[in-house]
């Protein structure tokens, strides 16, 4: 008889004599026809199988040479035997000892169910006896090897479930011996662990056997980061006792319960489950610790996935089976208990006649025929905690899974949430088969908010269609109205898995969710809410609570009462966007945050800003603003940064440019530049749509700004034209605040002409004026900008800060008394007062950091950097300019502080005789001078490179920047005597040179 030896090196015998198939291709052919004996394999799979990615062009024709060879080595038979049908080639092969060995198991396992352990011995050590090696070990080709694998796996299972007869027919020694080397190649096969400690303890080996569990548990262990499962965890437990049960639960492994079904419900698993791996094992380990666990999380967020991932790999643990069901909790009717019940209880053994009419008495025997069993039950998609409660058991595990919270089962709750980018962007190019640039790929995840449902959809899409590529899907999901619409896919909408939780919702849940969806930030507060709402606060909590239970808000931050921070998916805010929008809620949302704002700035420290009248019949407001301002401020910031543009947008001018007012101060002091160059800008934007006071304060705003990103040319002409508009509408404070603003960017352009005489129509005002803490404060300002412009008249400093610090000290304008601090400062520098400086710039930085304003300290710790310089502490200087230097890197509103840090660490190198490094060090900082347009600073390091080059004695640089220095001079309308100075001592270096 003809017959083929398949595992081991592929032989084709007649009787026992061997017979020559041919060459590799020949044999290689043979051996993938002969895996699939009596099986039609297609022409192209059998070229796949044996050539793979390297068919030649000949192939066709050596095909038929080896299909040829194969017939002429099965002789007479051989047209017979391998014979071409419509659907491809058959080999019908009489015997082969695959087949011999698939037999021989599948009888083993029946004999052992029959309760015929000898015969099942006898049928599983036939089965091993054919292995001779792993199938068709002698070829290489590339169809073999997933059959390969498969019957690696079976030979494994087929050794295992020998040494199971060997346990339960009591001969543990051949079993020690074969998991010693079986070990060696497969340490992390946990059934082996299991048979050798059980073994070593039958055969009495105690100490060796706990030694081996121990080893195994730890190998397991540090390999998988898991615990092993309960069934080698119990048998540790059970070495030096009785062994029988554990024998008998090794007996169960193969021949089961005969009178307990052993129900697999899983559903099929996903072929392309990409990441989750914490999450995967955080599941796991709690399905291990038993009890009931749940995955709740946005409908489409992968729920069911890796539920059913997570029961897979805990399977072991439950050697009793797995039940497994859909609730539909999605779905219009969702399944009813009772008729989940009845096939539950069907699936555990229960005939169809013994199964009761009623619920509860279903309920009772389902949880009788669980009690003792290791089950692992799966109720999939639960409407609520009472969808599910009749279907828990008495004891054991149970996962269930859900879009609402379900806090009333008192399990371990595993909120899910969405895939991370790097997880997002390897199952889109999985899925699709595209490779495209990875910026790309992050855009694309990030538009479909990195809901696995919407990542398979675009994925899905993309590989069925091959001319929608990447940037034509990101094309299509651009557009915030139309993507929801892109994110659909046969049945699969993304929409409809939104919708169905929406329709859910109470009507103010529903409200509260489009509120949230308009705002324009991705975090807000449960005060936010309030304001766009009109809910009082208990009201607000139950909603929000409504709203977080149905997984369409998620609890972002702690917070007391109204504090409580919340966030709202991206693809939920545009769904929600999509409804029909509620115009006056908006509004009175955007009134009550500035209400808020007003509330905030009761407690403001400086009048500097002089803030906005209160407009009329605002709603209430945010009650943290008032009791915690700052930190009502530092959590709202970027909704009140946003909030001017969407205000504009919805004919809300002046409110939005009042609520920049009122939080200009603040914004300030935490030096926010960038936030606030945005707010302005969109103010700017919005002008055309405003009334002539509303223009006058939005150029107030807008020049503010510009001085703060230091775009003092762009700022002049908006200030002034703020300056007149408050003077037309009868305000002098407000105009009066613009001249100090309007003084120190003159005084910044060069100007000191037109900064004094600012200040000097400031005076002037402020005399005719009713003496008050706001007039004494911005008497103070006024001061101060005087101060700033005593350039050479140290005396006259001293004194104009010293009178702006006794006028903030009476206003208690605290911003003011920290600047004058400075400003007392530099006057006794310039006098020689090093110790009087640096105590009074410490002081100075301490009154900033009291009130948050950070660009004070920050300045303030340039000021005593150059203090310490000047006074001869070099080391001090030195180390403070590298952290100013450090620190203000990439702050672009923090240019000019940076470029004096730079000047002072150009003149600490200078004067320890690094005349290279200084003068490298003063040219980057001039180049960068000028680029950011500081005429005054262009001047400073002007003035230290020619030092620089006069200390070289390099006297042709020296006098080139002595000359430009002179030039900038004659172009203003000021003067500087250092520069005078400096070209004396070159003449004079150069006479005695």
């Amino acid at each position: 008889m003809i017959r083929a030896e398949l595992l081991g090196p592929v032989r084709l015998l007649t009787g026992d004599t061997p017979v020559d198939i041919g060459g590799v291709r020949a044999r290689a052919v043979f051996a993938v026809l002969a895996v699939h004996s009596g099986r039609p394999v297609a022409r192209d799979q059998l070229i796949d199988a044996v050539w793979g990615a390297h068919t030649p062009k000949t192939v066709a024709n050596q095909l038929q040479i080896a299909v040829h060879r194969v017939r002429a080595a099965l002789g007479g038979d051989g047209h017979r035997l391998l014979r071409l049908e419509p659907a491809g080639y058959v080999l019908g092969l009489p015997r082969t000892d695959l087949a011999d060995f698939r037999r021989h198991a599948a009888e083993g396992t029946a004999a052992a169910r029959r309760g015929d352990w000898h015969g099942a011995r006898e049928s599983f050590h036939a089965a091993a006896a054919l292995w001779r090696g792993p199938l068709a070990g002698d070829l290489d080709a590339p169809g073999l090897d997933d059959v390969r694998a498969t019957v690696d796996e079976e030979r494994l299972t087929v050794l295992e479930h020998r040494m199971v007869t060997d346990i339960a027919a009591g001969h543990p020694s051949p079993v020690i011996a074969e998991t010693t080397g079986l070990l060696g190649r497969y340490p992390l096969r946990e059934r082996l662990w299991h048979l050798r400690v059980l073994a070593l303890a039958m055969a009495g080996r105690t100490a060796e056997a706990a030694a081996g569990h121990a080893l195994a548990v730890r190998t397991l262990a540090e390999a998988t980061g898991l615990d092993p499962g309960r069934e080698l965890r119990d048998l540790g437990t059970a070495l030096g006792t009785d062994l029988a049960p554990a024998i008998d639960g090794v007996r169960a492994w193969l021949a089961g319960t005969r009178r307990r079904a052993r129900p697999m419900e899983l559903p099929a698993e996903i072929r392309d489950f990409v990441g989750r791996e914490r999450e995967l094992a955080a599941l796991a380990a709690a399905l291990r610790g038993g009890g009931v666990v749940t995955v709740t999380g946005l409908g489409g967020i992968g729920k069911t996935a890796l539920a059913a991932r997570a029961a897979r790999t805990v399977l072991d643990a439950f050697p009793d089976g797995c039940l497994f069901t859909d609730l539909r909790g999605a779905d219009d009717e969702p399944r009813d208990p009772h008729g989940v019940l009845g096939a539950f209880l069907r699936s555990l053994g229960v005939s169809a006649d013994a199964v009761p009419a009623g619920l509860d008495d279903r309920v009772a025997l389902y949880r009788s025929v669980l009690a003792g069993r290791r089950v692992l039950v799966v109720l999939d998609n639960a409407v609520d905690a009472a969808h599910v409660t009749p279907l828990l058991p008495g004891s054991g595990t149970v996962l269930v899974t859900s879009r609402n919270s379900l806090a009333g089962l008192d399990a371990a709750d595993h909120v899910l949430g969405s895939l991370t980018d790097a997880e997002a962007a390897a199952l889109v190019t999985r899925l699709s088969g595209r490779v495209a640039d990875s910026g790309d790929i992050a855009t694309l995840v990030e538009l479909t908010g990195r809901l696995p449902l919407a990542v398979r959809i675009v994925a899905a899409r993309m590989s069925r269609r091959r001319d929608l590529d990447v940037r034509r899907m990101l094309a299509r999901l651009a557009d915030e109205q139309g993507r929801l619409d892109e994110l659909a896919d046969g049945d699969r909408r993304v929409r409809s898995c939104i919708d169905i939780g929406y329709r859910r919702l109470g009507e103010d849940a529903r409200r509260m969710l489009r509120a949230a969806a308009w705002l324009p930030v991705g975090e807000f507060s449960l005060g936010t809410l309030m304001g766009f709402t009109g809910l009082p606060l208990a009201a607000a909590e139950r909603v929000a609570g409504e709203l977080e239970d149905a997984q369409f808000l998620t609890h972002a931050a702690p917070g007391g009462a109204t504090a409580a921070r919340y966030a709202v998916h991206d693809l939920v805010r545009l769904f929600a966007r999509g409804e029909p929008a509620d115009e006056a809620a908006r509004v009175r949302g955007f009134r009550a945050l500035l209400a808020s704002v007003i509330a905030a700035d009761g407690r403001r420290t400086s009048w500097q800003f002089l803030p906005p009248d209160v407009p009329p019949g605002l709603p209430e407001p945010d009650e943290a603003a008032a009791g915690d301002p700052r930190g009502w401020y530092d959590a709202q910031r970027e909704l009140i940064a946003a909030a001017p543009g969407e205000m504009c947008r919805i004919g809300e001018v002046d409110a939005a440019w009042r609520l920049v007012g009122f939080a200009l101060d603040y914004f300030d002091r935490a030096y926010l530049v960038s936030e606030l160059a945005s707010m302005s800008a969109r103010l700017q934007a919005a002008g055309d749509r405003a009334d002539a006071y509303s223009r006058v304060n939005i150029d107030h705003i807008r020049g503010t700004v510009l001085r703060f990103e230091v775009r003092f040319a762009e700022a002049v002409p908006l200030l002034r034209a703020a300056r007149a508009g408050f003077r037309r509408h009868g305000e002098p404070l407000r105009a009066l605040g613009t001249c100090f603003e309007l003084a120190t960017t003159y005084k910044h352009l060069g100007k000191g002409r037109l900064a004094e005489a600012t200040s000097d129509w400031a005076d002037a005002v402020l005399a005719g004026l009713e003496p008050s803490p706001v007039t004494v404060a911005l008497a103070g300002w006024t001061a101060l900008a005087r101060a700033n412009r005593m350039l050479g008249d140290p005396e006259r400093e001293y004194a104009f800060a010293g009178r702006a610090l006794a006028a903030f000290t009476e206003s208690g304008d605290l911003a003011g008394r920290a600047n004058a601090l400075a400003g007392c400062g530099a006057g006794n520098l310039k006098l020689g007062r090093f110790d009087a400086a640096i105590d009074l710039y410490l002081q100075a930085q301490d009154a900033h950091a009291a009130i948050g304003e950070w660009y004070g300290v920050a300045y303030c710790s340039m000021l005593l950097a150059n203090a310490r310089y000047l006074s001869g502490d070099l080391d001090a200087a030195e180390a403070a300019v590298r952290e100013i230097l450090d620190e203000t890197r990439e702050v672009v509103a923090m240019r000019e502080l940076r470029l004096q840090a730079m000047r002072i660490g150009s003149n600490v190198m200078r004067a320890r005789g690094r005349l290279d490094e200084a003068y490298a060090q003063a040219e980057e900082a001039l180049a960068l001078a000028r680029e950011w347009d500081l005429p005054l600073r262009v001047l400073d390091l002007l003035l230290v490179l020619g030092k620089t080059a006069l200390l070289a004695a390099d006297f042709e640089r020296a006098r080139f920047h002595t000359a430009a220095g002179l030039a900038q001079l004659a172009r203003g309308d000021r003067a500087d005597r250092r520069f005078g100075e400096l070209l004396a001592a070159i003449e004079k270096a150069e006479a005695e040179a």
